[in-house]
């Protein structure tokens, strides 16, 4: 194999400075999504979780596999790719609201033993032990860890220990995923712009 060529070498550079500012300016557009309605919420994250434990079977990465596919689901639901992929981004939104919210509420919870990292991780997952769970979180309802961690137990679609458990991602995660399904929104929304 011979060395690769001046142009290609070029193009390289180029596509990794574009690939980087993309990257930057499409996650800060992300950022500015509004909130979904609470009602169609809870039924993408009900999807969203049940995607996660299937395929914690089989999957490499549960969470971004079930992140890319819960985008699908949400994009499939609109008349055009630009406007499921907004729909999507308002759900990343929500989900980020409702995780500063349980940061703040699960603050004072007693039993809590984890340090600044750990506590910001499980806040992030926890969102995903549903509706039941969050709502009771927020209204003050369950007051120690272990309260917390039976009601996950019982309602969650994911597994209590890997919720309780943190290290998650997951609104890194399905941001990610969201900024890779942005452009392809944007090739079936607008004409393709020549390089």
């Amino acid at each position: 194999m011979k060395g690769p060529t001046k142009k290609l070498k070029t193009l390289a550079t180029r596509y990794r400075n574009v690939t980087a500012q993309f990257n930057k300016d499409a996650r800060a557009y992300v950022r500015t999504a509004d909130n979904m309605p609470r009602d169609r919420f809870w039924d993408f994250l009900e999807h969203f979780a049940t995607g996660i434990q299937s395929r914690m079977k089989y999957g490499k990465d549960p969470v971004k596999e079930a992140a890319h596919n819960t985008i699908l689901e949400i994009k499939r639901q609109q008349d055009t790719p630009l406007a499921g992929w907004t729909d999507a981004a308002r759900f990343l939104a929500t989900y980020q609201s409702l995780s500063d919210k349980l940061s703040d509420a699960c603050w004072d919870i007693s039993g809590v033993d984890k340090g600044d990292d750990s506590y910001g991780d499980w806040v992030d997952s926890l969102v995903l032990a549903g509706k039941t769970v969050v709502e009771d979180l927020l209204k003050g309802a369950l007051a120690t860890y272990w309260q917390v961690e039976q009601a996950v137990e019982h309602h969650a679609d994911v597994p209590a220990k890997f919720i309780m458990n943190g290290e998650n991602y997951i609104k890194m995660m399905f941001e990610d995923e969201l900024i890779k399904h942005f452009s392809y929104s944007l090739v079936f929304a607008f004409k393709p712009i020549s390089v």
